[in-house]
């Protein structure tokens, strides 16, 4: 057996524009199930967001998040990644960045269920 069976979470390389999330579940060897997530720079009244200390604050990306390649990518780069038992997929064009950070997540979740 190379995976343990279960859902693991990873994320990808953290950005300026934020980072992708991914959470795979895993059953005898296989990739049954992807969900995949975004972040984004928080914003209030059009600015950035900041904590006390200076750091910048990041949100999800929600429904709500306007970018339409965005949300279609996210079904598709998990249904590439189920259908090919890889997260070498093709990236979704206009959400290259988010399709590389998904990607990313899904190998460092792999990573973590691997049994050896």
């Amino acid at each position: 057996m190379e995976y343990f069976d279960g859902t693991f979470m990873a994320i990808s390389d953290a950005t300026e524009r934020g980072w992708g999330i991914a959470w795979v579940t895993l059953e005898n060897d296989e990739i049954i199930g992807i969900k995949l997530e975004g972040t984004t720079p928080a914003q209030e009244d059009g600015e950035d967001v900041f904590d006390a200390v200076g750091r910048q604050v990041f949100a999800l990306k929600g429904e709500e998040y306007p970018w339409e390649p965005y949300q279609e990518a996210k079904e598709v780069i998990a249904e590439d990644i189920v259908a090919s038992q890889s997260p070498d997929v093709d990236t979704y064009t206009e959400a290259t960045g988010a399709s590389n950070q998904w990607m990313q997540a899904v190998e460092r979740a792999l990573e973590a269920a691997r049994s050896s």
